[in-house]
């Protein structure tokens, strides 16, 4: 039984930058493989995310309901390189277009 939780905040910024890329769901194998690759290089000022996912609300409405593959991240460094090159995992799969 868990009767607290203390945690620290720590500082962020002052930029912050955010990606995300949706992946058809028949490519999931190839996508996953790809971004174990890139998610290994990656500096510690990148927070990757990959999630194999039924479509819902929050992302845009011709993809509610499909399966999907949603890899995004997060970057709280300026020096770290744009958003898409590091969320674009598998050069050989297109990701899905809306």
């Amino acid at each position: 039984m868990v009767t607290s939780f203390e945690f620290d905040l720590h500082p962020l910024g002052p930029e912050v930058a955010t990606a995300q890329v949706l992946y058809p769901y028949g490519n999931a194998e190839s996508v996953m493989r790809a971004w174990r690759d890139v998610a290994a290089d990656m500096p510690e000022s990148v927070t990757p995310h990959l999630a194999l996912w039924g479509a819902d609300p929050e992302i845009p409405a011709e993809l509610h309901g499909m399966k999907i593959v949603f890899v995004d991240g997060v970057s709280t460094s300026p020096r770290t390189s744009p958003p898409s090159s590091w969320l674009r995992c598998a050069s050989s799969v297109r990701p899905c277009s809306i």
